[in-house]
């Protein structure tokens, strides 16, 4: 019986177990224990042996004891696999590099990292391949990856170099003897589970003056004098091509071509350019086309799998794989990465103490503690480090937080972390809205994600953390980005959902359908909370009025539209709150103004701006109110008035943060400007609303005004044919916005314009702006000159027969399926000016 089998025997009898125990608890077959105890079975498999001792919970001297009796002289060492016979792609430098610093002699200790499944076995396979060629150099590959036990190391180490077997000597004192002055490459590649036996790593080193040792492990040794260096993913161009290789050889004839080469270049990019997972990807080309399996990597680690038969397990798959890299980490740091699946948008260190606190306490341990457990997943390369403008931020990529949500939906406190998060980014946002300046807001956008991944979850699972405040707050923040389309889906789903803030929700929800331009949708949200508000919520009444007096005004119904603004006045007078009382005399102006009685209008608009001043809204509220006040000095003829009015609400709204409503503003100011007859002014405004039209979204209302105005400073500016597109998509918009009847002051402001130059086509634009007028029943007063005037002009150089006959024309464009088309094709017929 060998010395093995013997020990197996015996410390089988000593815990009480037979044979057919002890092979459940090791996982191995009842057969295989029978064989390796009765010395018949040929040399173990050192994860046998490892999950034997495991099965025995055998530690210290007795553990190594038994190792040492397996692995006993002669045994075959677990020599690491030679490289694949293809040949390595995008790695030629890398491989250059790498075998500069192994030769050169400066650095005796090289550790190569990077996340599992980057290819430092494949390089590693590679370097070995091409140094063992070289004279007066031996080269001793060892594959570790199998070895969970850290104080077997040195004993695999010795085997691998012909000194291993029974031996009182410790293994450094054995392969110091063995190796001697020897010119040696040791190779230790998947290290990363026996990184405390890095000591011994180190004393070998330094008792082998002509040994170097190159290790490949997800995590550095951290011993002094080490080498580190650091594998990253292949870059795009290798990524393809190592894609393209591996899928022609799963399906042959796969090429690259023009018609796939998107789908194939965003697999790369999805896979972050991970050689295992574009093998692994590869291969289900034998299966898919490129756009097929694109579109199923929302979930890699479920697609990507299937790996090689003749690869380790831990290549076999991408989950293989992580499962693999999270063994090599502390059950703090395996705990903390089941905790990041709850930060989609990964994390700063403030917000993740806090959250940590929320959950347990001290469960994290302390704040050292916690960058502790972080700094083992970044050096396991689980989690990644990225540097923001005043933080840092942990990220998990896809495929790990994949993981890691798989593990926490798994786990028992699932609901505890996601309602920690989601109790802390709604504070968040709540604290954000709270500031009157806007900044909060900012410092939020690249947390964006956790918010609406905690309003998600809270919404199915916590319904009571959504309060009104909240839902405000949600509402500001998509107001400030020209979210609308989004808020308003997120806002419906929390009200039917029954949170706390439900009926702010519909209120909020509504006032999203207004800026889309349905408002048919945002009358019906308004009616649904109404009947569920109680009576003596004055300030719910007050918002509902609100909304159904815009909706009002955007059909035409300016009476319904006075009346409703006049019932929120009341309730905000009755609820004693000075900002709803600011927002409901705001919109009371407007419908004055609509309505044509710009004297009304202007003073109920004082009388908000006095309100709000009162209340200290902050400077967004401020800055709408300044802006329509100068809004009204432009209907009036005040053209100074208008642009100083512009100048104050741009620069309150600037304060405020609130981006499209100085997108608004700017453009306000450039008609200003260019009514008081100064266009270098209205250029420069212009230029700087356009500068931040990105941020107006889906706003449909507001980005119809800022194009209607953009495509007369164009025309100013001797750029009619430019600004004709502008013209075509602000009809668009302002159809979608049902603010139509805005159109009238433009296009006549065109026609003013081009009067001199084009009598016919200016009566044209004279003819949409009557068309308009009979329409909507109303007139708006003038930007540059009056119709009349601009009339005179054109039937003085035309005729009174032809001037009627072109503006009969112009007015049966409003009656055709494309008034947008017609009046580009108006505009874009001026020409540039001389």
């Amino acid at each position: 019986m060998s010395p093995f089998a013997e020990l197996l025997r015996r410390h089988r009898t000593a815990a009480g177990l037979g044979q057919r125990e002890l092979a459940t608890r090791s996982g191995l077959s009842e057969r295989a224990v029978r064989a390796l105890e009765g010395g018949s079975a040929t040399q173990p498999r050192r994860h046998s042996v490892v999950a034997l001792a495991d099965a025995l919970r055998l530690t210290g001297p007795e553990r190594a004891a038994f190792a040492a009796a397996a692995f006993r002289p002669g045994a075959a060492p677990a020599v690491m696999a030679p490289p694949a016979p293809d040949a390595m792609v995008g790695r030629d430098e890398d491989l250059r590099w790498l075998t500069d610093l192994v030769l050169g002699g400066r650095h005796r200790i090289v550790t190569v990292t990077g996340p599992g499944g980057v290819g430092k076995s494949r390089l590693a396979a590679e370097l070995v391949a091409g140094l063992r060629r070289r004279e007066g150099l031996e080269v001793y590959a060892v594959d570790c990856a199998t070895l969970a036990e850290p104080g077997l190391a040195g004993e695999l180490i010795a085997e691998a170099v012909g000194c291993g077997g029974a031996s009182r000597l410790p293994a450094v004192e054995r392969i110091a003897v063995q190796l001697r002055s020897r010119r040696v490459l040791l190779v230790l590649d998947g290290f990363e589970r026996l990184v405390a036996a890095a000591p011994e790593v180190a004393g070998m080193v330094t008792r082998c003056p002509g040994l170097t040792v190159l290790v490949t492990s997800q995590r550095a040794l951290r011993l002094r004098g080490e080498r580190q260096v650091r594998l990253e993913p292949l870059p795009a161009s290798a990524a393809v091509e190592l894609f393209a290789r591996r899928a022609a050889e799963a399906a042959p004839g796969f090429a690259v071509t023009g018609d796939n080469a998107g789908p194939v270049a965003a697999i790369c990019r999805t896979v972050d350019g991970l050689p295992l997972a574009l093998e692994l990807a590869a291969a289900r080309m034998r299966l898919l086309t490129p756009a097929e399996l694109l579109a199923r990597l929302d979930r890699p680690l479920r697609e990507l799998a299937g790996g090689a038969a003749d690869l380790p397990e831990r290549h076999r798959s991408l989950r293989a794989t992580i499962t693999a890299s999270l063994q090599v980490v502390g059950a703090a740091a395996g705990r903390l990465f089941t905790w990041l699946a709850a930060f989609p948008a990964g994390v700063r260190p403030d917000d993740l103490q806090a959250v940590v606190d929320r959950l347990a306490g001290d469960h994290g341990g302390s704040r050292d503690g916690l960058l502790d457990a972080v700094a083992e997943l970044v050096d396991a390369h689980l989690l990644r480090v990225r540097n923001e403008r005043d933080a840092s931020r942990y990220v998990l990529p896809d495929t790990m937080r994949e993981m890691a949500g798989e593990l926490l939906a798994a786990g028992r406190d699932e609901a505890a972390t996601r309602r920690a998060a989601a109790e802390h980014y709604l504070g968040r946002l709540r604290a954000a809205a709270a500031r009157p300046d806007g900044a909060g807001y900012g410092r939020l956008d690249a947390d964006v994600d956790n918010v609406r991944a905690a309003l998600w979850w809270a919404r199915r699972h916590a319904p009571d953390v959504v309060d009104a405040a909240t839902v405000d707050a949600w509402y500001r923040y998509s107001e400030l980005r020209g979210r609308f389309t989004e808020a308003r889906g997120t806002l419906t789903a929390l009200a039917g959902a029954g949170v706390a803030g439900s009926v702010r929700a519909l209120l909020r929800a509504a006032r999203c359908a207004q800026a889309l331009g349905d408002f048919d949708d945002a009358a019906r949200l308004a009616t649904r909370a109404v009947r569920a508000l109680p009576p003596a919520d004055h300030g719910g009444h007050a918002l509902a009025a609100l909304v159904l007096g815009i909706s009002a005004a955007a059909a035409g119904d300016l009476d319904a539209a006075v009346r409703h603004d006049r019932d929120a006045v009341r309730a905000a007078e009755a609820a004693g709150d000075d900002r709803a009382l600011g927002h409901a005399l705001n919109n009371l102006a407007g419908a004055h103004v609509m309505a044509g009685d710009l004297t009304a209008g202007e003073r109920c608009m004082r009388a908000a701006l006095v309100v709000k001043q009162r209340a200290g809204t902050g400077d967004v509220d401020i800055g709408r109110t300044l802006m329509n006040l100068a809004e009204i000095a432009l209907h009036k003829g005040d053209w100074p008035g208008a642009a100083t009015l512009g100048a104050r609400a741009d620069a309150a709204l600037e304060r405020g943060g609130h981006a499209g409503l100085r997108v608004n503003a700017l453009s306000g100011i450039a008609v200003s400007s260019l009514a008081g007859g100064d266009l270098a002014a209205a250029v420069s405004a212009m230029d700087r609303a356009l500068a931040l039209f990105p941020v107006v979204g889906d706003d449909q209302q507001l980005r119809g005004m800022v194009r209607a105005r953009q495509s007369l400073i164009e025309h100013a500016g001797g750029r009619a044919g430019s600004g004709a597109d502008a013209l075509a998509e602000a009809v668009t918009a302002l159809r979608v916005g049902r603010l139509e009847h805005e159109l009238a002051p433009i296009v006549e402001a065109h026609a003013a314009l081009a009067a001199d130059r084009e009598p016919a086509t200016a009566a044209r634009l004279l003819g949409v702006v009557l068309a308009l007028g009979d329409r909507h029943d109303h007139r708006q007063p003038p930007l540059i000159r009056p119709a009349a005037a601009t009339g005179q002009r054109c039937r003085t150089a035309l005729g009174a027969a032809r001037f009627d006959h072109e503006r009969r024309t112009g007015a049966r464009l409003l009656t055709e399926d494309d008034l947008g088309a017609g009046l580009r094709e108006l505009l874009a017929s001026l020409g540039p000016s001389a």
